[in-house]
């Protein structure tokens, strides 16, 4: 037995890890929002948007993170749940830059769970992270892709 080829992380397992840890990521933030309810609605409301929206977002952020986890363990909704989740995170990144910019006439309360315990820079670093590794996960979902598309395209050549 080849150990080296045992222990090798294929692309496509790379790119599965990264998944599940931003399901991991996205569960933990929708089942926290939940859990303190009361909380996440008093932190939506303190947001320098306005109050409609943090209605609109109290009531389907939770959800929508939930299932956005779900689509990224799927075999076949891995690739666009990629493309929605580094959506996502630029929106929540951009908002916390836009933050520290001082681009808000105030700065609004912070996130529940164990972001709570990060100020705004350790936040931004933290959505950088994961940002970060949701790029790589959708670079080896291209590449994957377009191999596919070319070998697909060379079968259907020589048929």
């Amino acid at each position: 037995m080849d150990l080296s080829k045992t222990l090798k992380i294929t692309a496509n397992s790379k790119r599965e890890i990264i998944a599940h840890m931003l399901a991991f990521l996205y569960t933990y933030t929708a089942i926290n929002k939940w859990y303190d309810w009361e909380s996440f609605r008093i932190s939506l409301y303190n947001q320098v948007f306005p109050e409609w929206l943090g209605t609109i977002l109290l009531y389907s952020l939770p959800p929508a993170e939930l299932a956005l986890a779900i689509l990224l363990v799927g075999r076949r909704t891995v690739g666009p749940a990629l493309w929605i989740s580094f959506g996502l995170l630029t929106v929540f990144t951009g908002y916390i830059a836009l933050t520290l910019m001082g681009v808000f006439d105030r700065v609004p309360c912070s996130c529940g769970g164990v972001v709570s315990a990060l100020g705004w820079e350790e936040h931004l670093f933290f959505n950088l992270f994961f940002l970060l590794i949701n790029g790589i996960a959708l670079k080896r979902s291209t590449k994957d892709l377009l191999r596919s598309n070319k070998t697909n395209g060379s079968a259907r050549l020589s048929r």
